[in-house]
């Protein structure tokens, strides 16, 4: 008997491995000093053991002298998504942008950036 009270469960996201991460940077760090960016990985992906829901990057400018160089972070990751196979943004929160890459779920940060933030943000939306 199917019990209607409670809601239906949402399918899983699929799971990152920390191996799986690694080559995902690497190919992103081939293309970021061109569009004037840094990237690192950070979050529960590099902290603990075992697969996660997400993969956690960085991105901070590359500094010349005292200017920063580079397009702002959604012109940024537009160019990764032209040049990376399955690499997709969901949702823009400034701080926070929500990405997918063959299904499974990034969260970009931008320390740099001067609004937005977690506040709010979701990966309910499909990629």
């Amino acid at each position: 008997m199917i019990d209607f009270s409670k809601p239906p469960a949402k399918p899983q996201p699929e799971q990152w491995t920390l191996e799986e991460a690694l080559k995902l940077v690497r190919e992103i760090h081939q293309h970021c000093p061109d569009l004037g960016y840094h990237v690192a990985l950070t979050g529960g992906l590099l902290y603990k053991d075992g697969p996660r829901k997400d993969l956690d990057l960085i991105f901070y400018h590359i500094r010349e002298g005292d200017q920063r160089s580079g397009a702002i972070s959604t012109e940024m990751l537009g160019e990764l998504e032209w040049k990376i196979k399955g690499f997709s943004i969901s949702s823009d929160f400034g701080f926070v942008v929500k990405c997918y890459y063959n299904g499974k779920r990034i969260d970009c940060m931008f320390p740099e950036e001067e609004v937005g933030g977690y506040s709010g943000a979701t990966m309910d939306q499909e990629p």
